[in-house]
């Protein structure tokens, strides 16, 4: 029954950005919003994250862009989705550095993250993606100030952990053994979980 109403409400959004002449910007941005909206409800993560980098895009001013990351925020969130979600809190505390909602939720994450880092193996396809992207948002956003350096490590821990991993095969495969080099990288996890752990709570500082 909620799905066939979430499907309603996508059609008559369609219809009426059909109808809206190409010069009405405001409505059309409320009008790709809940488009987004519409199509998590529906499953369609993919198309809802593909208007919400193009409202992204087209954002002319910071209230603006607020509400266009709290949209990509709130699907990644329903992905589960934790490396993004952080990189979307990354991008608004850039934005609103004393929001404590934002910190606060920046230091769960950061906790959800330990799990994944534990773990005895990673994916590798992680690395590239959040690295690359972590250092466009630090141009794309600056910010002076402490929380500037809580907010914008060099790459997420995850990524951290994966780029050791991949460094300690390559560089010490012919010097070492399998034991040692499976001793070193669970050293070097550890310190990036520890790393991890110490970003959770000076977030959690930052929402008093």
């Amino acid at each position: 029954m909620l799905r066939k109403l979430w499907q309603k409400a996508l059609q008559e959004y369609s219809s009426i950005s059909e109808k809206l002449p190409p010069t009405n910007f405001a409505m059309k941005r409320d009008v790709e919003e809940g488009q987004a909206r519409c199509l998590v409800r529906l499953g369609r993560h993919a198309e809802a994250l593909a208007l919400a980098a193009n409202l992204e895009n087209k954002a002319t001013n910071t209230d603006h862009l607020t509400t266009v990351l709290c949209l990509e925020l709130a699907i990644c969130s329903s992905l589960h989705n934790v490396e993004k979600t952080i990189f979307c809190l990354q991008k608004l505390i850039s934005l609103h550095p004393f929001n404590p909602w934002n910190w606060g939720q920046l230091a769960e994450a950061y906790l959800n993250l330990e799990p994944a880092l534990s773990a005895p193996c990673a994916s590798s396809y992680k690395q590239n993606s959040f690295t690359s992207s972590d250092r466009s948002i630090r141009s794309s956003f600056p910010h002076s100030g402490r929380g500037c350096l809580l907010c914008f490590p060099e790459t997420l821990p995850e990524s951290s952990v994966f780029s050791m991993e991949a460094s300690s095969g390559n560089n010490q495969e012919n010097e070492k053994g399998p034991d040692n080099i499976q001793n070193s990288v669970a050293e070097k996890r550890e310190a990036v979980l520890l790393e991890t752990q110490m970003k959770a709570c000076a977030s959690f500082i930052r929402t008093r």
